[in-house]
């Protein structure tokens, strides 16, 4: 018995039939001859029907004609959350054709054994591709089994099939590609595009990519590969021009299928570079291309077409001579000895200094994952809470001795971006400080690295570490490092509302830590006007507890009365009564003043509990303030998150306060059953508590 014709796209896609128009770029339209006529049949058929009909969206949007888009194009994508994916699918024989937030659908160009095309799916967690089906059918199938609202229980949402459909199963992906033309046989030779193009998505552990990258004696080798196939054209152009194989570029030129935008982009480009001399891709800088050449040159020669690039050598820029000669003083100088440990211990994140931060922070704060994980937030956001202490540690112990090794491995670094491997952490500070003069220091910086304020922020970081130390020695031109510290105080609080700073926190927490009153204006402005939220409540939480530890006193008063209104923090994790108490603290009079107008009018219970955080806080000895607090801990729900966390953090505010008559409170609530998602710290520090 013949097996039953196959359901065709526009059958197949009937239920989601709407009468929107599809959306076709004019870069995929140019694309559709050249995937017509060498496409697999079925992307052929699945494209002839999307570019005739847009369907319905699904959980996931709504799935479309293969597209195609330049390089260029896909580096101007604002917040892209399939960055990786998307730039690694120009290069892989695949176009996108379904998208979601953070998760990216291909179907390949090349077909399967059955004429099919292998869709392939990716997540911005994950750094490689999956092989999710082996046809486009397979895929509009698993859309009706597993989308939730194609198969969920709301009719409104729910999409009735023909028996004919509801019959259809996914099948198990099992069929091939040729060799070469599978993204897996690919996909790892796009780590250093990757890497290259999309440096923030450093935790891919892509490093630069390189060992993936294929030699350049494969170019001759895929020859037949690069006559058929646009993707295969794009990655040597691509290639040739970062690595500089002009005769190549020369000789692909010819090749080029120029309406697949990535390859007809990178045609022009080439193009470009043979006549200037220069290479300008998109989106990268020159010192970010230079650096990569550096790393190349180093570690994958056979990357260039030149075979007389060979591995560098010793480096004959007076670094080690330097270090050699620090190294043989130390064996008779303890503190050079210690400080050399701490130089080492930077050297080993040359090149991949956010792992190395996170190395700090997960020995720091070992067996605590919610502290590991809430300080990496900031260092990923540009705090740099375990970096700059480090470099403190270097920069106390750092002389004239240093000088020869910091200047040597400042003009190494120069000419690349500061995550290149051949940038030193901690020379730009073991310069400055070296030099004894923060104007001479930065000045000599400048020479070597560019004008000051166009540095990134590791470099910023080392300089503000170097001008802090020069502070405290008192050091000739101070006041020139004083006003650089001032100025990255103000920098770093205008972007107090971003994901992202290009200068870190530790200027402002020096600044605060001597008094300065420019840097108080800029907490107080912050908490007047930073929009709380993701991107700084965390910021915002650390400046309270360095007020609360280590400075208190009226002059915060403003900033925390502004950030207390302003409902800075969360209930459930105390932080609502601790910005509360440490208002009270540096301003009790004021605080209970504040706080007692609002009790009568908190509305909720939570909120009770944290304003009595304050007034416990500013009159522990208060019977009437004790008096209602017992009294709200006695009502306060330990199986309610916002409450048990208000309540806690209420417990802790009166221990630290020195208050007495919640001991009977304190017992009940270790005994009580609490929510499961009760703050971990402050249940810790319940259990440990011995209140009175």
């Amino acid at each position: 018995m013949r097996s039953p014709k196959p359901l065709s796209f526009h059958e197949l896609l009937a239920p989601l039939r709407t009468k929107k128009k599809p959306r076709l770029t004019r870069e995929s339209t140019a694309f559709q001859s050249w995937l017509t006529a060498n496409g697999s049949g079925e992307l052929v058929q699945w494209n002839k029907a999307l570019s005739a009909m847009a369907p319905r969206a699904g959980y996931r949007n709504e799935l479309f004609a293969a597209v195609t888009t330049s390089l260029s194009g896909a580096l101007a994508i604002d917040d892209d959350g399939c960055r990786a994916a998307r730039l690694r699918g120009l290069f892989l024989g695949m176009s996108p054709v379904l998208e979601d937030a953070e998760e990216l659908w291909f179907a390949t160009w090349a077909a399967t054994p059955s004429t099919s095309s292998q869709v392939w799916a990716s997540h911005q967690d994950e750094r490689e591709l999956t092989l999710l089906d082996d046809s486009l059918r397979n895929f509009v199938i698993r859309q009706y089994r597993e989308d939730p609202y194609f198969s969920g229980d709301d009719p409104a949402e729910r999409v009735v099939l023909s028996p004919e459909l509801a019959r259809l199963k996914v099948g198990k992906a099992t069929s091939g590609l040729p060799r070469g033309l599978s993204p897996r046989d690919l996909e790892p030779r796009t780590d250093w595009i990757v890497a290259l193009f999309f440096p923030e998505g450093d935790w891919y552990g892509l490093g630069d990519g390189l060992e993936g990258a294929p030699p350049f004696s494969a170019f001759a080798k895929e020859a037949n590969l690069i006559k058929r196939w646009p993707h295969y054209q794009a990655y040597w152009l691509l290639h040739h021009l970062a690595f500089g194989n002009d005769g190549a570029l020369r000789q692909l030129l010819p090749l080029v299928e120029a309406s697949y935008a990535p390859a007809g982009e990178l045609a022009k480009l080439a193009k470009a570079a043979l006549a200037k001399g220069n290479v300008k891709l998109p989106h990268t800088s020159e010192k970010r291309l230079q650096g990569l050449r550096a790393s190349a040159r180093d570690a994958r020669p056979d990357v260039f077409a030149d075979g007389t690039k060979k591995a560098a050598g010793p480096r004959a820029d007076g670094a080690d001579a330097a270090l050699a000669s620090l190294e043989r003083e130390a064996k008779r100088d303890a503190a050079l000895a210690e400080t050399l440990e701490t130089w080492q211990a930077l050297a080993s994140g040359a090149g991949h200094v956010a792992d190395l931060e996170k190395a700090f922070i997960d020995e720091w704060f070992e067996g605590q994952l919610e502290k590991q994980i809430e300080t990496f937030m900031l260092a990923r956001r540009g705090n740099a809470p375990a970096l700059q202490h480090v470099l403190r540690s270097l920069a106390s112990g750092i002389d004239a001795r240093w000088f020869a090794l910091g200047e040597a491995l400042v003009r190494r670094g120069a000419p690349f971006e500061e995550t290149h491997a051949l940038v030193h952490p901690g020379a730009t500070t073991a310069l400055v400080v070296a030099t004894g003069d923060f104007k001479l220091g930065a000045g000599r910086i400048t020479e070597l690295c560019g004008p000051v304020e166009e540095l990134g922020r590791l470099r910023r970081l080392e300089l503000a570490v170097a001008a802090e130390e020069l502070v405290k020695r008192g050091a000739k031109n101070a006041a020139k490092a004083l006003q650089f510290l001032v100025g990255e105080a103000r920098r770093f609080a205008k972007q107090i509302d971003s994901f992202d700073t290009d200068t870190a926190a530790s200027a402002l927490g020096f600044l605060l830590r001597q008094g300065d009153s420019a840097a108080v204006a800029f907490v107080r402005k912050m908490f007047e006007t930073a929009s709380f939220s993701g991107a700084n409540w965390r910021t915002l939480m650390g400046i309270v507890t360095l007020v609360d530890r280590e400075l208190h006193g009226p002059l915060f008063a403003d900033a925390l009365e502004a950030a207390f209104a302003r409902e800075l923090g969360r209930h459930d994790d105390g932080d609502r009564a601790y910005v509360a108490a440490t208002f009270a603290k540096c301003a009790p009079a004021r605080a209970r003043r504040y706080f007692e107008k609002r009790l009568a009018n908190a509305a909720t219970p939570q909120d009770s509990a944290a304003l009595l955080a304050g007034l416990v806080t500013a009159a522990p000895a208060d019977a009437r303030i004790r008096k209602q607090a017992t009294a709200l801990l006695a009502k306060l729900k330990p199986t309610d998150e916002a409450e048990c966390g208000a309540a806690l953090a209420l417990l802790r505010a009166a221990h630290e306060a020195g208050a007495r008559g919640y001991a009977a409170e304190g017992r009940r609530w270790v005994a009580a059953k609490k929510t499961k998602y009760v703050n971990k710290e402050l249940a810790a520090w319940l259990r440990a508590a011995n209140l009175r």
